[in-house]
């Protein structure tokens, strides 16, 4: 009677301390688990702040301009200069009408940056004509290559800028004319010199200005 008593007192204790160390043990799990919990919330709430903040970011840059393409130029040896073509967003009524829209170019460098006013000329998706075709670069120059619509003619038209100083100038503005009626005629193409519109900073080139030149 007495070792059965033992035996049962023995088992109750085994069965208390196996009790005890199973709760210590689910305390443990839920701890860990709430712990993991906490930390996913977390994550996930900063992705979702991080998340916002860049759509929104990219709703304001898109709302202004769009990145078309890009170049690196070095005018001198000592110089990196960096050309970035934009398109500027215009809303959905201005889309139907006329077949361009206008873009311009950021020139940046380490210590400067010059931008150009709107005279990138880019075909809309309707636009039965070409625009703009490429830069072509040359030592301390670099020239812009568009087609372009006039009436009875289809233009193609270049526009040349000189690096000097740290500044750059308009050196040369030239178009190339063809018939529509009769693309084999020959027409005189038009170019304009430094002598013909003095000394004109880049940023200071307008579509105005060329159209004023055309018209001399």
């Amino acid at each position: 009677m007495e070792i059965m008593i033992r035996n049962i007192n023995g088992f109750m204790l085994l069965f208390l301390v196996s009790f005890f160390i199973s709760c210590k043990k689910n305390e443990g799990l839920k701890e860990t688990s709430e712990k993991k919990k906490s930390t996913i919330e977390s994550v996930d709430s900063k992705e979702t702040i991080d998340s916002n903040l860049l759509s929104y970011d990219s709703v304001k840059i898109s709302e202004k301009t769009k990145e078309i393409d890009s170049w690196y130029f070095s005018p001198t040896p000592m110089e990196k200069l960096k050309i970035v073509l934009y398109d500027s967003i215009i809303s959905s009524n201005e889309e139907e009408e006329g077949y361009f829209n206008y873009g311009f170019l950021v020139i940046a460098g380490e210590q400067n940056k010059v931008e150009t006013q709107n005279i990138v000329r880019l075909a809309k998706k309707n636009s039965p004509y070409s625009a703009f075709e490429k830069i072509v670069f040359k030592n301390n120059f670099f020239t812009i290559e568009q087609h372009g619509n006039n009436s009875d003619y289809s233009t193609y038209e270049y526009l040349t800028f000189k690096y000097e100083n740290k500044v750059f100038y308009l050196h040369q503005y030239s178009i190339e004319y063809t018939s529509k009626n009769n693309p084999d005629e020959n027409i005189p193409s038009k170019k304009w010199f430094k002598k013909d519109f003095g000394i004109v900073k880049l940023e200071n080139v307008s579509p105005t200005f060329l159209e004023d030149l055309q018209s001399k």
